[in-house]
């Protein structure tokens, strides 16, 4: 297989990590192992991060289903096999053993898959785990100086948004890509235009949060910086990154 990195590629890398967890498992505690969700004492919680992170999954599943029904190959050649991960999926059963989910996983699945990565295009080239995690230390500075600064609460909150959504993209990267990623971008430009003329007034009090904010943007950028393979997504997140530091660097304290 090649080195493509796609919707097909990333569902492999995480489906293929369920077959060696031990049927008797319960599948929420086989979801919580192969995504990392750590606390599973909270059961509650565990509940919440795996259905969302699941239902992206699904999300990325019918991305490949539609894909696929573009080209010209059968779709008995993976119809069948989409079925069977999607039930594979399935949250009805979250406290049922493993076994119960791994059952519609078999090889000539997972091989029906493997076959879509090689059939879709290269989307992407991987964003290394250390820019990831250097963009996770950005979003947490920012949050420290949002609680200490003297902007307005509504402000504060506009750059929480921002900030949630970018550590959503982040916990989620293994499953989405970088899709999540131009998402926070957009959603923070917005914010951006939003508090764009109140930023201008802001008191020499909140220099240091909004330094944070500009941070982030410029992390963000430099780790999604000609990442996916598209023209159009290349020029679009060169404008929303250029866009949001033009709006940061009106202020001056």
């Amino acid at each position: 297989m090649s080195g493509k990195i796609n919707s097909a590629s990333r569902l492999v890398g995480l489906l293929e990590k369920t077959l060696d967890c031990p049927e008797g498992d319960e599948t929420l505690i086989v979801w919580c192992k192969v995504l990392d969700i750590s606390n599973t004492q909270n059961k509650l919680r565990c509940v919440h991060e795996v259905t969302q992170a699941v239902n992206l999954m699904y999300m990325e599943l019918a991305v490949i289903k539609a894909a696929m029904i573009s080209t010209d190959i059968s779709s008995n050649l993976y119809h069948p096999h989409i079925e069977r991960i999607e039930a594979a999926l399935s949250m009805e059963a979250l406290n049922s053993q493993w076994v119960h989910r791994k059952q519609y996983l078999k090889a000539d699945t997972v091989l029906a898959l493997k076959w879509c990565i090689e059939i879709l295009p290269d989307e992407e080239s991987l964003i290394l785990s250390e820019e990831l995690k250097k963009l996770a230390e950005s979003v947490e500075e920012l949050l420290t100086a949002i609680s200490t600064s003297t902007l307005p609460e509504h402000l504060k909150a506009l750059m929480r948004r921002h900030a949630s959504l970018v550590k959503s993209a982040i916990v989620h990267y293994p499953i989405t890509g970088a899709k999540a990623l131009q998402a926070a971008l957009s959603q923070g430009l917005g914010d951006m235009f939003m508090a764009a003329d109140e930023l201008k007034k802001a008191d020499t009090g909140s220099a240091e949060v909004i330094s944070k904010w500009k941070q982030v943007w410029m992390v963000v950028g430099k780790a999604t910086d000609g990442v996916v393979k598209t023209d159009k997504f290349i020029t679009s997140a060169t404008k929303l990154i250029e866009n949001g530091i033009k709006i940061l660097e009106n202020f001056n304290p």
